[in-house]
């Protein structure tokens, strides 16, 4: 019949006997000290405290990683949709609204006057864009003005993000620069 083994405070290895951690090599360390480490600490407490902050931490990593797995996804979705400016550019006194598309590392869209196209590539929530050829109409007023200031921002766009099922352009500061919404289909 095996012997219970509690020390006089009912934790396991109180027969007396140490039990090497080392094997062997003599480092002093057996279960019966490491079971005692403070006053009412047991080794139990600890690996479960360490226990728990490994998870927290292995949490919070995982969190980060996903994010970026994420917006990486997302971008996907965001392809081969014609986006509608929506924000970001004052566009009282002109009705043709600027536009874009993404699609297999091209972009092409309207700055409201002139046809243009781009070239764009994606690294989790970074966005380059690299403008490209656009088509020389003279633009009415206020045309040049909206055609201008939508040109202005796109070369500052660093960033993207989709909040509320619209497209988001942002500068390196992750400032909102361009909000765009999904074009109707007709």
């Amino acid at each position: 019949m095996a012997r219970d083994r509690r020390d006089r405070r009912g934790r396991l290895g109180g027969d007396g006997a140490e039990r090497d951690l080392c094997g062997g090599k003599g480092c002093g360390l057996d279960w019966l000290q490491l079971s005692r480490l403070s006053d009412g600490v047991t080794f139990r407490d600890v690996r479960l405290a360490v226990g728990s902050l490994v998870v927290a931490v292995v949490a919070a990593l995982g969190a980060g990683c996903a994010s970026d797995d994420a917006s990486v996804a997302d971008f996907a979705e965001v392809e081969r949709i014609g986006w509608v400016l929506s924000a970001g550019i004052d566009l009282d006194g002109w009705e043709r609204v600027p536009d874009l598309s993404f699609e297999n590392g091209g972009i092409d869209g309207s700055t409201g006057c002139n046809a243009y196209i781009a070239s764009y590539s994606v690294d989790g929530s970074v966005l380059d864009l690299e403008l490209g050829n656009m088509t020389g109409l003279t633009c009415p007023p206020p045309g040049g003005d909206v055609e201008a200031a939508f040109v202005a921002a796109l070369e500052r766009v660093e960033g993207w993000a989709v909040e509320d099922d619209e497209l988001v352009l942002l500068d390196g500061s992750s400032e909102e620069l361009l909000r765009f919404e999904r074009r109707l289909q007709s």
